[in-house]
């Protein structure tokens, strides 16, 4: 029998043989990857490799730069199914994707082992497991069940001057009581391992469970405005971010490269994991706020399970534009402008509200946008100069409402 048969026969072992077990994130923001980087770099240090993380690759390597797939928040639930050295394999509940070869959902990313804690050690040293957020599930489309009175979930940044950590936009939190100003919520203290009793303001908070599907829509609209008009700055854009807990003050991004790869970083926005969002970690980290039953990780996913938009229809804020590789949400109609996240190689790299004569070539309004989509005309894209960057043959409206379908 070969080496390589024999290799193969051992790790198909060992992965049955392995336990998964569920486990809580107890960072406010963990990097969550495509691959194991110590499989990839071995030898190296894994808090190196994580910290070093760029905002993404550059046109030039667009990956090779940047595992980065998702992005993992404080009190979200994983299952642990496999583990390498200092790292582990996750299967995230509330987010999933397909592939142009495989309609098969698939939710399964590499992060640091420091960045969860088994939810079994908090058991055996007589925590309450229901202080801890019940998962949204994909599979069991329970985003209105387990988001319940008893759940908050922060739309804008929360910092906790007493652990020191600032929490990101989507976290979610048990409250047992509240007042006027505020929700006194749990929160765990992994370096006490129990949980202490917390106050956030109730301006940072969001609960949607009254609220009928037309508001929670409308709510996401304005939830997306008031991240992308952010306080003083702007949110970056990052590959495969879904996190807000900073703004970015520093308006200029340089363009670095070595022999073997290439990325963008911003001077002086140096935070560990880097927070921002990417176009669908925008999308779907907003909707999900909303109370709305989103779970598309890529652009792939969301295109195959939205129903587009007819004439009969119209188009409506909240909707999203959909062109292979990148979405944005329709922001006001009135005004015709979208709300997106685009990367560096356009000029932008950041979260953006933007005209739609700005973002298309000959397109002025919503109502020729809808024209040209119903008559499967072509659409260029503009970057911050007004050139054509690119030429896309299709492209689709897509219905947010169509989720609840």
């Amino acid at each position: 029998m070969k080496k390589t048969q024999i290799f193969t026969i051992f790790l198909l072992i060992k992965t049955t043989l392995f336990n998964a077990y569920p486990a809580v994130a107890i960072v406010p923001v963990a990097d969550l990857l495509g691959g194991s980087l110590q499989k990839q770099f071995p030898g190296k240090n894994a808090d190196e490799l994580y910290k070093n993380l760029p905002l993404c690759g550059s046109k030039k390597s667009m990956f090779a730069a940047c595992s980065r797939l998702h992005q993992l928040l404080f009190n979200e639930v994983v299952e642990v199914v496999e583990e390498y050295k200092d790292e582990i394999r996750v299967t995230l509940p509330n987010v999933f994707y397909i592939t142009h070869n495989s309609k098969k959902p698939q939710s399964t990313y590499w992060t640091h082992k420091k960045n969860v804690r088994p939810l079994k050690i908090l058991a055996n040293n007589g925590l309450n497991l229901h202080n801890l957020p019940k998962p949204i599930s994909f599979k069991k489309n329970n985003i209105t069940k387990v988001n319940n009175q008893h759940v908050v979930t922060l739309i804008e940044p929360w910092h906790n001057h007493k652990s020191k950590k600032t929490f990101s936009v989507g976290t979610r939190f048990v409250t047992s009581s509240h007042n006027a100003h505020s929700y006194k919520a749990f929160v765990f203290d992994s370096k006490r391992n129990r949980f202490n009793s917390m106050s956030i303001p109730k301006k940072n908070c969001l609960n949607t469970q009254q609220l009928s599907n037309n508001e929670k829509i409308k709510i996401f609209v304005q939830l997306l405005k008031k991240w992308t008009h952010a306080h003083g700055g702007y949110i970056p854009y990052v590959l495969g971010g879904c996190s807000f807990t900073h703004d970015c003050t520093t308006k200029n991004f340089t363009e670095h490269a070595s022999k073997k790869s290439s990325w963008f970083a911003i001077d002086n926005f140096n935070h560990t994991p880097l927070p921002g969002f990417d176009c669908t970690g925008l999308v779907a980290r907003a909707a999900q706020a909303c109370n709305i039953p989103y779970f598309f990780k890529n652009t792939t996913t969301l295109a195959h399970y939205l129903q587009p938009v007819t004439q009969k229809t119209g188009i409506k804020e909240g909707d999203l534009i959909w062109i292979a590789g990148h979405v944005m949400a329709v922001a006001n109609k009135k005004k015709n402008t979208l709300i997106e996240a685009r990367g560096y190689g356009h000029g932008f790299g950041k979260i953006q509200e933007m005209p739609l004569n700005k973002m298309f070539e000959g397109v002025n309004t919503y109502e020729q946008l809808l024209t040209a989509f119903i008559k499967k005309k072509p659409l260029k894209i503009l970057d911050n100069k007004q050139k054509v960057r690119k030429t896309f043959p299709t492209f689709k409206l897509l219905q947010m409402k169509s989720v609840w379908s």
